[in-house]
């Protein structure tokens, strides 16, 4: 009773184990990655599941830890898979911010890695030499600048930018940070590099941009509050239209107080135009 009971159970195991994996490809192939790597973890170990949660990790854009896999295992399809794949290839070339804070996909690059392009959350992509538009500084970072005349000297603030440094880190760590000046809002500027970076410990991770405006090099000192306090604008952005309406006639009312240019707004208004309906 208790053979025949064990090859009753070893069966259904083996009939789920089946159906699990005829299920994680359906589901692979139907483009919901996500569902697959849940219905695989259900799965006993075997050649076939490992070859298989690989493919859908990549498709996830979990590139190293795929490629690893493959490289790793004694069999014929992971072979080509990793050949094919893998072998004189770039292990990944975008940068997705929603997975910044998903551990199991930063951990597959270094505290310094390069990417060519970035994927925004809400689906927009921008590459190297794409265009960002310079938006309006968001607080109350002022500067005083005085101009030495023969007999006075003409005193006046100027706002600056809080999270968009002129010129470079590397020189900032000697010189000090020089906040960008407003004198740029309206202005375009293109991405020069695309980094994430990692501190010690810590498992979430963050872009780090430059850019350049003529011969004038760009740092983003906070990427995200740099976007959502408007002082960068993604012009591929899925604005919504009453949302680039709104920011129209802000940049309207500017331009009527004099505090920016016919140039600057018809720039902004280009911009922003694409999304109203």
């Amino acid at each position: 009773m208790k053979i025949i009971f064990s090859i009753v159970i070893s069966f259904l195991t083996l009939l789920a184990y089946s159906q699990n994996i005829e299920e994680a490809k359906k589901l692979f192939k139907s483009g919901e990655s996500e569902a697959a790597l849940k219905v695989l973890k259900k799965c006993k170990k075997s050649d076939e599941v490992k070859i298989l949660k690989s493919r859908v990790n990549y498709a996830l854009g979990y590139y190293n830890f795929a490629c690893e896999i493959f490289k790793n295992m004694n069999n014929q399809e992971a072979v080509l898979l990793y050949d094919s794949l893998c072998v004189g290839k770039p292990t990944t070339d975008t940068l997705y911010v929603s997975k910044l804070s998903d551990y199991e996909w930063t951990r597959n690059f270094s505290k310094s890695y390069f990417f060519n392009y970035i994927k925004f959350a809400d689906g927009s992509v921008l590459s190297i030499g794409d265009a960002l538009l310079i938006g309006q500084p968001s607080g109350t970072n002022q500067a005083v600048q005085v101009q030495q005349g023969l007999i006075s000297s003409n005193v006046t603030l100027t706002n600056k930018f809080s999270f968009l440094m002129a010129g470079k880190m590397g020189l900032a760590v000697l010189a000090g940070i020089n906040y960008l000046s407003q004198d740029f809002n309206g202005r375009e500027a293109q991405i020069s590099s695309i980094k994430i970076i990692k501190g010690n410990g810590l498992k979430s991770a963050d872009v780090f941009l430059t850019l350049t405006h003529s011969k004038l090099n760009i740092t983003v000192l906070n990427f995200s509050s740099a976007f959502q306090l408007g002082e960068l604008i993604n012009p591929k952005a899925a604005m919504k239209s009453d949302e680039a309406l709104t920011e129209l006639l802000r940049q309207k009312n500017k331009l009527e107080l004099g505090l920016i240019t016919e140039a600057e707004f018809d720039s902004i208004r280009a911009a922003l135009s694409k999304f109203i309906d």
